[in-house]
């Protein structure tokens, strides 16, 4: 993230937890919100994996293959697939201009 962020591109969205990578937050469909402007009303954000075009996956034989979207049937439930189409050995998401986030927490 903060490669891309140096270079003027983010993520459309990030979980708030640190610990996801971006394999486990596609895979488990991860999604967020933002707020849009002081006061403004908050936009839901759809999901990490709306941002993947195409995958490289290791299947049980050991084999790699390229799945891309609108090139392969089944494209959206092998991104969400908690590994089951195979392990994601590379990810290419299709990237925004960068924003800035300001987080307000509650709590003790």
């Amino acid at each position: 993230a903060v490669a891309s962020h140096t270079r003027g591109w983010a993520l459309p969205m990030v979980a708030s937890l640190p610990q996801f990578s971006v394999a486990g937050a596609v895979a488990t469909g991860s999604h967020g919100s933002s707020g849009m402007g002081a006061g403004g009303p908050l936009h839901t954000v759809s999901g990490l994996p709306e941002a993947v075009v195409a995958m490289e996956v290791v299947g049980p034989d050991g084999s790699l293959r390229r799945i891309a979207k609108g090139e392969d049937s089944g494209f959206s439930s092998a991104v969400v697939s908690l590994g089951m189409a195979g392990v994601a050995a590379t990810v290419s998401l299709q990237l925004i201009k960068d924003f800035d986030v300001h987080q307000v927490v509650y709590g003790d």
